[in-house]
Order: C-alpha cells, then sequence, then structure tokens
C-alpha cells in the first residue's frame, strides 16, 4: 500500500510551504510589504519630480541635450572611423583630421559642461565618459600613426652656429668662465 499523503490545512501550507518557521516567514513577508510600500513611495516622488520638471521645462532642455550630443557624438564617431582608416601620419590630411577629431571632442565638452546646471548627475557622468573614451582612442591612434612633437626655432636666424657658440665661448673673459664654473666642486680632491 503507498505511504500516505499528508494533510494539510491550506493556511498552514502556504506558510510552511516556503519556510518552516512560521515566525520567520511572517517576519520576511513583512519585510516584503515594507520593501513594497518603499517602492510606491519612490514612484509616487519620482512622478512628482517629473511633474515639476515638466512645468519648469527642465525636462525638454535635457532632452534637447540628449539629441544633441547624440548627433554630435555620431559625428565624432564618424571622424573617428576616418582617422582609424589611416595608414600613417603621412596620408593626405591626417594631421588636419586628427586635430578636427580633437577638436570635436574639445566641443563636446564644452556643451557637456555648458549644460551642467540643468543635467541631472547620471547623464553627466554618462556623456563625459563617454568623451574619454574618443579622447583615449585618439590618444592612441595618434600614437599608432606617429605624430610627434618636433622642436623647431620658428626664427632661424636667432639661432647661433655651433661653431660661433664655441667661439664665444673661448673667447669669453676669464671672470665669465670662472663665474659660470663656480659651482662644480674642485677637481682632484
Amino acid at each position: 500500500e503507498p505511504w500516505p499523503l499528508p494533510t494539510y490545512h491550506m493556511a498552514e501550507s502556504r506558510l510552511c510551504l516556503y519556510e518552516p518557521d512560521p515566525d520567520l516567514m511572517i517576519k520576511r513577508a513583512q519585510g516584503q510589504e515594507r520593501a513594497r510600500q518603499s517602492e510606491y513611495a519612490a514612484e509616487e516622488r519620482k512622478a512628482e519630480y517629473a511633474g515639476q520638471a515638466a512645468e519648469s521645462g527642465v525636462s525638454a532642455a535635457i532632452t534637447e541635450f540628449e539629441l544633441f550630443f547624440a548627433v554630435e557624438l555620431r559625428a565624432v564617431q564618424e571622424t573617428m572611423s576616418q582617422v582609424v582608416t589611416l595608414s600613417s601620419s603621412k596620408d593626405d590630411g591626417a594631421l588636419e583630421l586628427v586635430d578636427w577629431w580633437r577638436e570635436q571632442n574639445s566641443m563636446l565638452h564644452g556643451h557637456v559642461s555648458g549644460a551642467s546646471d540643468f543635467l541631472p548627475v547620471s547623464l553627466r557622468e554618462k556623456a563625459v565618459r563617454r568623451i574619454h573614451e574618443q579622447e583615449r582612442w585618439l590618444h592612441e591612434q595618434r600614437e599608432r600613426l606617429g605624430f610627434r612633437k618636433v622642436f623647431r626655432f620658428k626664427d632661424r636666424s636667432r639661432v647661433m652656429p655651433t661653431a660661433q657658440f664655441h667661439k664665444r665661448a673661448e673667447s669669453a673673459p676669464a671672470d665669465t668662465v670662472a663665474a659660470a664654473t663656480a659651482w662644480l666642486p674642485p677637481r682632484g680632491g
């Protein structure tokens, strides 16, 4: 004969279904109820803030900023894709393209900082994070393409040839040479 099935009352089976201890189950149920009430209150506050923002026009400005930022970021990404396709810094217009990319990033920074008074912190941080990502890509591409700053005098007439420099140093008065070398420790100890 099969084992007899236990008989439970409906209320008892519901309480004991999830937790063997009925007191603990009641405490959990009360905690869940408090959490739900907190969620409802948060939703009410969120709706109230949204209504206030709609009245003051802030939400319209935020939406406008998001649309503008998306368009500008897309343009920056198109410039980035053009730079990525370059094979070296000697390609036609490579330097101008990289400079334009840097200029676009700085303009985006300007737009985000200009909108910081009405942007929520999370949206502002997200936008700045996207810009920093573009700047990181820009730095990597500049390194890959081999752009290096080269020091050059703008006016070569002001640069003294090496031979003249040595002649001047040799013909300098003894007190000038002594003053120039006075800070050196004496030789031979």
